[in-house]
C-alpha cells in the first residue's frame, strides 16, 4: 500500500485513488483536460505519538543533561590499576553485591 505525502509519491498507486474508488473524473469520461476545476482540499492528517516514544524521548533528555565523565579521574584510576597501587575497597564492593540479590 502506498501513501501520498504531500503529492511527493509519483507511484501509480497515489494517483489513481479516484480509480480504484470507483469514481472518474470529467476530464476522464469527457476525453479533455479538465482546466477549470480547483485543485483537491489538503487532507488533515494527524501524527498521534505513542507513550512509549514520549518516554523514550524524556530519556534521552534526561540521558544529555547528566553530568559529563570525568576524564581526569578517569584517567587516574586506569593509570593506578596498571602500576598497581589501586586498591579496591573490597568491603563495599562485597555488600553492593550482597545487595544486589535482592534485585532478583
Amino acid at each position: 500500500m502506498s501513501m501520498e505525502i504531500n503529492g511527493l509519491n509519483t507511484s501509480p498507486a497515489g494517483s489513481n485513488k479516484a480509480k480504484s474508488a470507483g469514481q472518474t473524473s470529467k476530464a476522464e469520461s469527457s476525453g479533455k483536460p479538465d482546466n477549470t476545476s480547483t485543485p483537491p482540499a489538503a487532507n488533515k492528517e494527524t501524527v498521534v505519538i505513542s507513550a512509549e516514544a514520549k518516554s523514550l524521548s524524556k530519556l534521552s533528555a534526561e540521558v544529555n543533561t547528566e553530568a559529563p565523565i570525568d576524564q581526569a579521574k578517569v584517567d587516574a584510576i586506569k593509570a593506578a590499576i596498571n602500576d598497581g597501587s589501586f586498591k579496591p575497597n573490597v568491603e563495599s564492593i562485597a555488600n553492593k553485591l550482597v545487595g544486589t540479590d535482592d534485585l532478583f
